[in-house]
């Protein structure tokens, strides 16, 4: 049996993304072709790791610092659970790749 396919997409990150689900509502065929990991650069390595770790720092910094800038608040920032901050880090990762 023959399927008819109305767009190939070669990669996948978001203008790959993009134009599928744009072919998707009007009623095409996609299929996305994909070397690697889906979701690419952006999603795996880029963009959405670098600023999940980034907001983390800025909030142990903010709670840091709370109780010299708000009198008032008692707020401490213990040590940093790495493999626990990287672990999430990776969930957000993975369920954006779907």
């Amino acid at each position: 049996m023959q399927s008819k396919i109305d767009l190939a997409v070669i990669g996948s990150g978001g203008a790959a993304f993009a134009a599928a689900i744009r072919a998707t509502t009007l009623g095409k065929s996609v299929v996305m072709v994909e070397r690697g990991t889906f979701g690419g650069t952006c999603v795996n390595t880029g963009c959405v790791p670098s600023k999940a770790l980034i907001a983390a720092a800025e909030a142990r910094h903010v709670a840091a610092d709370a109780g010299s800038r708000f009198p008032g608040i008692a707020a401490t920032a213990g040590a940093v659970d790495m493999p626990g901050l990287v672990g999430g880090k990776q969930d957000l990762v993975e369920a954006m790749r779907w």
